[in-house]
């Protein structure tokens, strides 16, 4: 199964390459080190050293990706202040990451279904308990398949695509 492409996006076209969104969103999380920063992140952890302790994490990485985190919008950093101690920041979710949940979810769905077994843990829906399942559906809920999607132009895009 295979998506389909509009006949006006054409195979040399930037849309491919450096326009991709694919592209674009891996540059900023998809290395698996800040995709652990963005799990704890919706865990509820926003101080540095919790992200370095719970993602095990070198604290080099951890500021590092914390960096591209907060420059891409994804996390915001949050002055506080211990008593007697210097002001630090914390980080937390802003509206672009937490429009990252479908993917996170996504993520741990695949993990929990097709990797070790079925993985220590899974995502429930919290009020009814039943298992949440994450995935491409139209907008009456049906699940779609691959072969359903077209990919298109977006109207929207003020460069050129092609």
């Amino acid at each position: 199964m295979a998506m389909h492409l509009s006949s006006t996006l054409t195979d040399e076209g930037d849309w491919r390459g450096r326009l991709c969104p694919i592209d674009n969103a891996a540059s900023v999380i998809g290395s698996r080190p800040t995709l652990l920063i963005v799990r704890e992140a919706f865990y509820g952890t926003t101080r540095f050293d919790d992200f370095v302790a719970h993602t095990r994490l070198t604290t080099a990485v951890v500021s590092t990706r914390l960096k591209l985190l907060v420059e891409n919008s994804v996390l915001e950093p949050r002055p506080y202040r211990e008593p007697r101690k210097r002001t630090r920041n914390e980080y937390v979710l802003t509206e672009h990451g937490n429009a990252l949940l479908p993917l996170v979810l996504a993520l741990m769905q695949w993990g929990s279904d097709h990797v070790l077994h079925g993985g220590p843990v899974r995502a429930n829906d919290a009020v009814t308990g039943k298992r949440l399942a994450v995935g491409p559906r139209d907008l009456d809920g049906s699940p779609i398949t691959a072969d359903r999607v077209a990919i298109a132009p977006n109207p929207a895009w003020q460069g050129q695509a092609n």
